[in-house]
């Protein structure tokens, strides 16, 4: 648990990356996130922990608050629970 709650839970084919320029985790390779209810699929996907951010890129695929989704791209706010 962080200040903001429990972390979300992400998970890849391929083998997750720091990026310590963006200080992002990135996960590629049919990304799966898990937060709460919230549930993103994507090609790539990054958490900045430090934003409490998620960006989903390349053929997205989310389920959350009783909808489903499909995008090109999406960001996350993990805080807000906010879609962009």
């Amino acid at each position: 648990l962080n200040a903001y709650g429990a972390l979300p839970q992400l998970s890849a084919d391929d083998p997750l990356e720091f990026d310590q320029k963006t200080r992002e985790l990135k996960a590629t390779g049919r990304a799966e996130l898990i937060h709460d209810s919230f549930h993103m699929e994507a090609d790539e996907i990054r958490f900045s922990q430090e934003k409490g951010m998620v960006f989903g890129d390349n053929n997205v695929k989310i389920i959350a608050f009783n909808f489903r989704a499909l995008s090109d791209d999406v960001q996350y706010d993990t805080l807000t629970q906010t879609l962009y």
